[in-house]
């Protein structure tokens, strides 16, 4: 590698020595006020990804005037669509439960007998929990068993 690279590489280092330094505790404090303490490993996450955009996009457009509230609105709207994409995922599971629910409704209104779940109706699975009748002689448990 030439010393431009090594420069190149080392200025890089000493950007995000100084961005960690100076803006991470301030901002993660600041968007955790904002957002509850109780999503501080997202308000990280958030942080971190506004300081590697930072990196990657100020040495192309130059650094702004206010470094410390670029970086907040950076942080700020990965955390936003970070919160919508988690409300979208809960609505879907919603959707999916309410479906399911109303499935086995018709499938008992119907009177069609309704496994506890996909695995029960495997025959192995079955004949295992068949094993495990107290009201079966432990010879015959066993044998069933094996």
């Amino acid at each position: 590698m030439n010393s431009n690279g090594t420069n190149y590489q080392q200025e890089k280092q000493h950007q995000v020595d100084h961005l960690f330094r100076h803006h991470y505790g301030q901002l993660v404090a600041s968007l955790s006020k904002r957002v509850g303490i109780e999503h501080l490993s997202l308000v990280e996450d958030a942080v971190q990804e506004a300081m590697l955009t930072a990196l990657d996009a100020w040495p192309v457009s130059g650094k702004p005037k206010q470094p410390s509230a670029w970086l907040y609105q950076v942080a700020y709207r990965t955390l936003m669509s970070e919160f919508r994409t988690d409300k979208r995922k809960q609505t879907l599971l919603i959707q999916q439960a309410l479906i399911q629910a109303d499935e086995q409704e018709s499938k008992q209104e119907m009177g069609l007998q309704i496994p506890l779940s996909k695995e029960m109706s495997d025959d192995m699975l079955s004949l295992l929990f068949i094993c495990c009748d107290s009201s079966l002689p432990a010879q015959s448990q066993l044998v069933f068993t094996l």
